[in-house]
């Protein structure tokens, strides 16, 4: 019976012989267990030959890359930690100019008529530069 399960799994992999396929054709007639077993083993061949789960699209590349890029420390870790230097270095340039504004201002150098230009603007004048159509 070894034998025949050999010939049996060695059909299924390639083409047999006269005589090995002759004797494989008898013994099954014969064995109903052997047609069960051979037909469990097609099953269990085309189940393992058909993936049922997929990877995204360019899967592989990805991985890839990033096998690629382990050892170059710029590539893959520095971007987020640029991004962040970037926008620490924006708010504190925002809260440096914030605070020269409000020391100009409190120190009466920046004043709110010279910043808008209003003080050179007299209450006689204003009707003119009002109507004036620009």
């Amino acid at each position: 019976m070894n034998r025949l399960k050999r010939i049996m799994y060695k059909s299924l992999e390639m083409k047999l012989s006269p005589r090995e396929k002759q004797r494989l054709d008898r013994a099954m007639e014969k064995s109903p267990q052997l047609r069960r077993e051979l037909f469990l083993a097609k099953e269990i061949r085309s189940a393992v030959q058909q993936p049922k789960n997929s990877f995204s699209p360019w899967f592989e590349a990805k991985v890839i890359n990033k096998i690629n890029n382990l050892g170059n420390p710029e590539r893959v870790g520095l971007s987020p930690l640029l991004q962040t230097y970037r926008t620490a270095t924006l708010i504190g340039l925002v809260a440096i100019a914030a605070v020269v504004v409000v020391a100009l201002v409190l120190n009466g150098s920046l004043t709110l008529e010279a910043t808008t230009g209003l003080e050179t603007i007299n209450a006689e004048n204003l009707t003119a530069f009002l109507a004036f159509e620009y």
